[in-house]
């Protein structure tokens, strides 16, 4: 089979225009739900929590469907038709006058958006075998670009109005549309179609394929696993505000930084990994490093470690095409469409249970009512999944075409691999955690590159820094809100803390305990010399 370039880049932008279609939206539905509740923010959480229920299970019961209606008509009209009524769709949910019409908007979404499993199919049927997996890593480019600018073009649309960013996603699915009409061939040829049966097109039915080879059920298996510890970002943004204190605007940063990475090692490492080591190899190595960044996530202090285990963790995303290329050789190629579509109906499933599983795993590890508190415990569970998976992805056999294409000194080449990310994420703290943590000072060393300063002893009288700290900026602030009730009173007791504060800061800071829960020592020394290494621009 031959590779058709011009195909396969339709289908990416393609890809991309529907997932940043999608992303655009993600904003401001909740703000338009909102509105339609006339500002009851308790009523707003439920529906919000009902649209994502009713748009995960129109994929799961479209997606088979879509897939097997490819397998028998050709993709390119199954992909044309679902842009073209995705884009009708973002029309309606812009003029929605009640929510109902929105709801219902949200329902043709879930399965217009269910022909991605098709454009997956078709990379399949124009790609060779031993091409398709970094054919498939430059989906992940496609969903890294999508859902890194759609949500910020989005939240700038809904700055103007929130019905805007529908209007802008209907242009570009409708454009996607126009150019697939007049210039996109098809990928199955005539004589590769499969009858439609009703019974493979049922998510029921679809499982029937899946477990036609102990090999392929395996595969699911792990890719179930997989995308069910991927729900794990459902609790980034609580987990970063909790722990970290984290604002909207460095929870952005960091969620763009996730979709940056994810699309340059989807795009540039997966198609190299698999040259090298082979699909199965590059599949356990990437579920390797995802359980390790998600275990660092888990154990992280301080927000610089959270940024620092992200691309650690988006190195997993070489090992999801990997997997989806080794499904692929285990069935026929009349069967590509059933197969996408059975892969993205069990996905669909762990889009259901997976946001409430990780976050009431969540809120009870972080509830002062329980005995064990554990905020990272949703990423210790997601680090399991993974590390289950990868045992599992040991005992496949390695096929033909991986076979032809292993390295047989992986082993070496895996420990370089660690290494050098290690290097990367502790050479480079002080420069996450510039992005993360305001500073007060830069003088002192760091403590993983210089002895900390000589401590004084602290003074009887003095009252304990970390109380001062905590006292002085919310001090402070009150008196610039509220100068009406500002009296001397308050003036002769705050200032003499706040200018002794000022002294402290200034001064080395002494080995003490302070209330429960504050920063050790170590980390006050870190805390003020972030930004003592880092680059010029951070400085």
């Amino acid at each position: 089979m031959k590779a058709r370039p011009a195909a396969v880049i339709f289908i990416l932008v393609t890809v991309t225009l529907d997932i940043l279609a999608m992303g655009l939206i993600i904003p401001v539905l909740p703000k338009l739900i909102l509105d339609f509740l006339g500002g009851e923010m308790t009523d707003a959480a439920k529906w919000s929590a009902r649209f994502a229920v009713v748009f995960a299970l129109m994929q799961f019961f479209c997606s088979p469907l879509l897939g097997v209606l490819s397998d028998r008509f050709g993709r390119r009209p199954i992909i044309l038709l679902s842009n073209l009524g995705l884009g009708l769709d973002y029309i309606v949910m812009a003029m929605a006058p009640t929510l109902s019409w929105l709801f219902l908007g949200r329902i043709i979404s879930g399965i217009t958006t269910s022909s991605i499993p098709t454009a997956m199919a078709y990379i399949a049927d124009v790609t060779p075998r031993e091409k398709r997996a970094g054919a498939f890593g430059l989906i992940g480019v496609a969903f890294g670009v999508g859902f890194t600018f759609g949500p910020a073009i989005g939240g700038l649309a809904g700055d103007v109005s929130p019905r805007l960013a529908f209007w802008i996603a209907a242009g570009l699915s409708l454009a996607n549309w126009l150019w697939g009409y007049f210039f996109v061939p098809e990928s199955l040829p005539r004589d590769q179609r499969k009858q439609f049966e009703l019974r493979r097109a049922n998510p029921v039915g679809s499982l029937t394929l899946l477990r036609s080879h102990h090999e392929l059920w395996r595969l699911t298996t792990i890719q179930f696993l997989a995308y069910l510890a991927h729900n794990v970002f459902s609790v980034w943004a609580l987990y970063a505000i909790y722990r970290y204190s984290w604002s909207q605007g460095m929870i952005g940063l960091s969620l763009m930084v996730v979709g940056v990475v994810t699309a340059a090692i989807s795009g540039g490492l997966t198609g190299v990994m698999v040259k090298r080591f082979g699909e199965r190899r590059t599949l356990y190595i990437g579920q390797f490093f995802g359980s390790s960044g998600m275990l660092v996530a888990g154990l992280a202090k301080t927000g610089a470690w959270l940024l620092a285990s992200i691309p650690i963790i988006s190195l997993w995303n070489i090992s999801m095409p990997a997997a989806q290329s080794m499904m692929t050789h285990r069935v026929s190629e009349r069967e590509q469409g059933e197969l996408q579509g059975a892969v993205q109906s069990m996905r669909s499933i762990t889009f259901i249970i997976g946001p409430w599983l990780f976050l009431r795993i969540f809120g009870w590890f972080i509830d002062p009512r329980n005995k064990i508190h554990l905020p990272g415990a949703a990423y210790y569970l997601a680090a399991a999944l993974l590390f289950t998976a990868m045992l599992m992805s040991t005992r496949i056999k390695q096929g033909r075409v991986e076979s032809e294409t292993a390295m047989p000194q992986n082993m070496r080449c895996l420990i370089v691999a660690v290494a050098i990310c290690s290097w990367f994420a502790i050479s480079n703290h002080c420069a996450f955690a510039a992005l993360a943590t305001k500073t007060d000072s830069v003088r002192a060393g760091c403590p993983f590159h210089s002895k900390p300063a000589k401590q004084e002893k602290p003074s009887t009288g003095a009252l304990c820094c970390k109380i001062l700290r905590a006292i002085a900026p919310a001090a402070a602030k009150s008196w610039m809100r509220d100068h009406a009730n500002f009296s001397s009173a308050n003036l002769s007791l705050e200032e003499p803390a706040y200018a002794r504060y000022s002294r402290i800061a200034l001064a080395p800071r002494s080995l003490d305990t302070g209330p429960p829960g504050a920063h050790s020592f170590a980390e006050l020394i870190l805390q003020r010399s972030l930004l003592a290494h880092a680059p010029p621009s951070l400085a």
